[in-house]
């Protein structure tokens, strides 16, 4: 049997659901990354993103998911799919 690391149940969101990633942690939020939403769950979310090298494992920033309110978040992993397209895990901080 495979044990399970994640803590919470994922989901997929709606077909073409986008979010936006904001670099900063405050302040006015800025729609500065999009990203498609390719999982959804209640402590995070996973999204794909275009040329975003700065958006590291470790990083604070903050994300606006489909018409949610922006929240903090944390990327907790990346993983590259191909050249200029990556995967990232985000951990919702509030």
């Amino acid at each position: 049997m495979i044990k399970e690391k994640r803590k919470a149940i994922r989901f997929k969101p709606d077909p073409g659901t986008i979010a936006w990633l904001d670099s900063t942690t405050s302040g006015e939020f800025h729609h500065e990354i999009p990203a498609l939403v390719r999982e959804e769950a209640s402590k995070g979310a996973g999204f794909v993103v275009l040329d975003a090298p700065h958006l590291q494992t470790g990083h604070n920033c903050r994300a606006q998911v489909g018409k949610m309110e922006p929240r903090l978040v944390a990327i907790r992993w990346t993983r590259s799919l191909e050249q200029g397209v990556a995967v990232i895990g985000v951990e919702f901080l509030d």
